[in-house]
């Protein structure tokens, strides 16, 4: 003999769900079906789920029971379950979207990142472009500094021809007993040099071709001149 669910609906009716033979109550109100009707309920997703979820996987239990139970005839539950699979359809695609805004967002920054990296690139070619340019026009020079910090530049093949050329000026005036002519550019830098005796050297490539005496040029940069010949210099 058949006999109806003692079971109560969400809605407080009784349930109105036939039970199967052997049975107390319907698949639904069954206390052991309670850990399987949980398990079908969390197929959707695992760990935490949004409230919204929640409340879809609601609906569906409750519109279930109510058709099950003879609260719902089964064509407005169909039609529910159809906007419920509608609205499931829509988050999918909000769910593209925000995956594809987050591409997109990506994919700009990837840009401009790729945009410095090239600006970047294009900067230090002009750097080197300068350094080049610079190196061109300073040609074969060489350096030393002077007590104020400056560089001092000159080309050192033009430095020791100047050098010698006034050493022999220097030599011929003794000579003719005429005055000397004043030190070049490059041995007044070499008074100016934060270490002398090592500008002296640079300059000088170790020749002695030098119309000054060497030790007051470099402990006090004094020009003090050097007797060249017998007359040695005038006054």
């Amino acid at each position: 003999m058949s006999r109806q669910c003692p079971g109560i609906t969400r809605s407080g009716d009784r349930c109105t769900a036939i039970v199967q033979e052997g049975e107390y109550h319907c698949y639904w109100h069954n206390p052991a079906n309670s850990d399987k009707r949980r398990r079908i309920a969390s197929r959707g997703g695992k760990g935490k789920r949004s409230k919204f979820s929640k409340d879809l996987h609601q609906l569906l239990e409750d519109l279930t029971e109510r058709v099950i139970s003879g609260d719902l005839e089964p064509y407005p539950a169909s039609v529910a379950g159809q906007l419920t699979g509608v609205r499931l359809r829509l988050l999918e695609h909000e769910r593209k979207l925000r995956e594809t805004e987050e591409l997109e967002r990506r994919v700009e920054e990837l840009t401009e990142i790729v945009e410095q990296m090239e600006r970047r690139q294009k900067r230090m070619g002009l750097e080197d472009k300068v350094k080049k340019l610079e190196k061109a026009v300073q040609g074969n020079t060489e350096s030393f500094e002077l007590s104020d910090g400056i560089q001092y530049r000159y080309d050192p093949d033009k430095t020791f021809s100047t050098m010698f050329s006034h050493f022999m000026n220097c030599l011929r005036a003794d000579y003719h007993h005429e005055e000397r002519p004043g030190p070049p550019e490059s041995l007044v830098a070499v008074s100016k040099a934060k270490n002398r005796r090592r500008a002296l050297n640079q300059t000088m490539k170790g020749s002695s071709f030098l119309a000054y005496e060497v030790e007051p040029l470099i402990e006090e940069g004094q020009f003090v001149p050097k007797k060249l010949t017998t007359a040695g210099p005038v006054g």
